[in-house]
This record gives structure tokens, C-alpha cells and sequence, in this order.
């Protein structure tokens, strides 16, 4: 039998400093505060917000369901709120590493990660994305009083076979979120490449959000976004565990382990499907994509690309969601390393 418990617990949070006005504070509850939990923690393993936030000043909120067995492990996470998906990989990285003690009943729980500048009192300090509240030279159907309201941000890929070439460029998308708050059409606008526009529709187009408001009612809404493809982007650079491999590739570098030597094929902890709609699998011809891509030495997957078939709208929609996956660490003889795997996807109807 599993209960479910909503209620506010925290995992201890550890921030790297910098030397700079305004710096984020952990705002949650601590764990010791909430009443009749009957969680008690063994392992708190320490996050590190992520640097790109923290030397911009962004804070914010990332809200994620866990399930805990009876052995104090977690066993399943499923996001329902982030504000930056180098703060979702943190946070998921953070609560798969903790472990609690034994417990009578499988139990669920939500916990939310609360980061806000000192000086700013807003829902969620300073935000790193904001929707405009300009909407009177869209179509009347898409105008609105409110703004949607994001709930989670999905990662950029930058297409691998550009950035190898140090290729920057942009990308400019449209999406149509509907009533529900889901994002029903994109179009791309422009793009200095076709890579650029594929992958930035694909970002954009998974974005989950609460709905636009008119006259009190949930409404339509147009939104645009420009993405601006170079390695110091604070949203689409390459990070530091990223550069590492793709130095590693350049130089054919033996860390770079064959996925053949590792102790064991690592196991999957989280692993996000994108919602695609039913009429954009039944206008493919194909029912799998391949996807390659590296983990690093914690498990998380770094610089994905598609083998097969090419490049479209949908395999870049799996390769959006690909990029927020977590693995068990790889490991060969006992220690953490650097491998790539290729993976297999099918896009059948059943898994919707």
C-alpha cells in the first residue's frame, strides 16, 4: 500500500559562494520543522547551485515528487515545477542521492526548493525567465490579462556537430499554449541555422505552463522567444562537465571509456518523456529514433545527438527530453567514468 503525503520537507542545501551583492538564500522550511513526517534522513548529499544562476543573481523554485520505499530509498522522481533546467538537474541529482531511514509504507511526498535574492520579495526572486505582459498587437484570440505562468523550463540542446565547429548563432520560436496551458502549435520564426530552429522549437515547444487569463477565465496565448546559440549563453552554454568531454573527443583521449568496459550498463533514474501528439507519430514513417550520447563521471548525460533517422520536429522533441535524463554513475573497476551509449527510442502510441 502507498500513501501519499503532501507536506514541505527540505534537503539541505549547500550553495558556492561568490563574491557579489544579493546572494541567494534557501528559503525553505527545514525538515526539522515539519511535524509528524516520520521521515528522518541518513544521506543528504550536498548541491551546488548552479553557477551560471548564481553569478547572475537568478533564484527561484523547483518543485519535485519523490517516492520513498520502504528501505528509505528513492525510488521515482517526477518534476512539477522548475525554473531552469540546470536547476531541475541539481535538485534531481540531489534527491536521487538521498537515502532515509527504514519506514513502514512506501510513502509520496513533494518538495519544493525555495531559492530568493535577500532584497527581492516577488514569487520567485529573481527569475531567470519572464513572460511579457504585452499582448495587445496579438490576434484578439491570443491577447490576454495574465501572462502564463511557467512551471517548468526544458533544456536547449546545442546541436553537437555545430558546436564541434564553434558555430554560434540564434533562433527565433513561436508557441501557442492553449486554455489548458499546454503549448498546442510552434512555428519557427527564424534561424541562422536549421539545426539552431529545430532545437529551439523543440525547447520551447515542451515549456509547461499555467494558462494565460482573460476577463478571469483561463485564455489562449501567443509567445515568442529568441535563443541565442554561443558557449557563454547563461541558458544554452556548454558546461563545464560537457567542455571536459568534447576536449576528450578532440584529443581521442583514453578517459573516454567504451561503454563495453564499464562494471555494468548503468541504470536509468530519470528519465522524462516528452508529450508528443498522436497526429505527429502517425505522420512518421519510422517508430524508433537512436539516440548517442555521454555520461559523465555522475551520471549525467551530456552532449546528445540523433544517429537515426535525421533530423526533424519529433526526433529533436526526444532529444530535448534526453538532455534532463540521470543514470547511475558509470563505472569501471568501482570508479566513476566518463562513457558514451547509444540508446534505442521507440515513439509508439502506447506511450503516450
Amino acid at each position: 500500500m502507498k500513501i501519499t503525503w503532501i507536506f514541505i520537507i527540505l534537503i539541505f542545501i549547500n550553495l558556492t559562494a561568490y563574491a557579489q551583492p544579493g546572494a541567494l538564500q534557501d528559503t525553505s522550511p527545514k525538515l526539522s520543522e515539519v511535524k509528524g513526517s516520520r521521515l528522518e534522513p541518513l544521506v543528504i548529499p550536498k548541491m551546488v547551485y548552479p553557477k551560471n544562476l548564481l553569478k547572475v543573481g537568478n533564484g527561484g523554485r523547483a518543485n519535485v515528487k519523490v517516492v520513498i520505499n520502504k528501505q528509505g530509498e528513492v525510488t521515482q522522481v517526477v518534476v512539477l515545477e522548475s525554473i531552469h533546467p540546470d536547476l531541475e538537474k541539481v535538485v534531481v541529482q540531489n534527491i536521487l542521492a538521498t537515502k532515509f531511514k527504514p519506514i513502514k509504507e512506501e510513502v509520496e511526498i513533494e518538495i519544493p526548493y525555495d531559492f530568493m535574492l535577500e532584497e527581492l520579495s516577488e514569487n520567485n526572486g529573481d527569475a531567470p525567465f519572464k513572460i511579457s505582459s504585452a499582448s495587445n498587437g496579438l490576434p484578439e484570440k491570443f491577447q490576454f490579462d495574465i501572462a502564463p505562468q511557467i512551471k517548468i523550463v526544458v533544456p536547449t540542446v546545442y546541436p553537437l556537430d555545430l558546436l564541434k565547429k564553434n558555430q554560434t548563432g540564434k533562433a527565433n520560436v513561436m508557441i501557442i499554449v492553449d486554455p489548458h496551458g499546454r503549448v498546442v502549435e510552434s512555428k519557427i520564426l527564424s534561424s541562422t541555422q536549421p539545426e539552431f530552429g529545430l532545437s529551439a522549437q523543440a525547447s520551447f515547444s515542451s515549456w509547461i505552463f499555467d494558462p494565460a487569463i482573460k476577463g478571469g477565465q483561463p485564455s489562449w496565448a501567443a509567445l515568442s522567444r529568441e535563443y541565442h546559440f554561443n558557449s557563454r549563453d547563461r541558458d544554452i552554454g556548454v558546461n563545464d562537465s560537457a567542455k571536459k568531454i568534447l576536449k576528450y573527443i578532440k584529443n581521442n583521449d583514453a578517459r573516454l571509456i567504451d561503454s563495453n568496459q564499464l562494471d555494468s550498463v548503468p541504470l536509468a533514474l530519470y528519465t522524462p518523456y516528452p508529450n508528443i501528439p498522436s497526429e505527429l507519430i502517425k505522420s512518421k514513417k519510422y517508430n524508433e529514433v537512436l539516440i548517442e550520447f555521454y555520461l559523465d563521471e555522475e551520471g549525467i548525460v551530456q552532449l546528445p545527438k540523433v544517429i537515426s533517422p535525421e533530423d526533424d520536429d519529433l526526433t529533436w522533441l526526444l532529444l530535448t527530453q534526453v538532455q534532463r535524463w540521470q543514470f547511475q554513475k558509470p563505472l569501471k573497476d568501482g570508479k566513476p567514468v566518463i562513457t558514451k551509449l547509444q540508446l534505442p527510442i521507440s515513439i509508439g502510441l502506447s506511450e503516450q
